[in-house]
């Protein structure tokens, strides 16, 4: 995730305020410590070219964080918009300031609707299947 953003960029995300790098650590570390699973799907993205090392960014981001604890399971999804600032730096585009803006939120209890051992469960390690794949092929 860290790669996404230059070495001195910012970030806003709510509770989390710092570099982008201390975002991917902090992330990273509370997704997979609080959550069973998360999925984040990005949208709508408008780019607006200011120069030629200079873009501004707005993409729609729809989170979905699965968790459980003692009172059952849940789905916390998050709709809102990053708001980025991209810059090209020695020939490579990355995110210089982001500001995650909140346009909505809820929590949902969760019910399982497709029973888990039809599928192949996904993962978060090399035994994922999206490593795996390029095997099975």
């Amino acid at each position: 995730m860290a790669s996404v953003y230059h070495p001195d960029a910012t970030d806003d995300h709510g509770r989390f305020k710092g570099t982008g790098f201390e975002f991917a650590a902090y992330a990273v570390s509370r997704l997979t410590e609080r959550y069973q699973g998360t999925m984040h799907s990005i949208t709508n993205t408008v780019i607006d070219f200011a120069g030629p090392d200079l873009a501004h960014v707005e993409s729609h981001v729809c989170a979905r964080h699965w968790r459980e604890d003692d009172d059952g399971s849940w789905m916390e999804t998050f709709g809102g918009r990053y708001v980025d600032r991209f810059e090209r730096r020695d020939g490579e585009w990355k995110i210089a300031d982001r500001v995650v803006v909140h346009e909505w939120s809820t929590l949902e209890p969760v019910t399982a609707a497709f029973p888990a051992e039809r599928f192949v469960q996904g993962r978060r390690d090399g035994d994922d299947a999206s490593y795996q794949g390029r095997e099975r092929a």
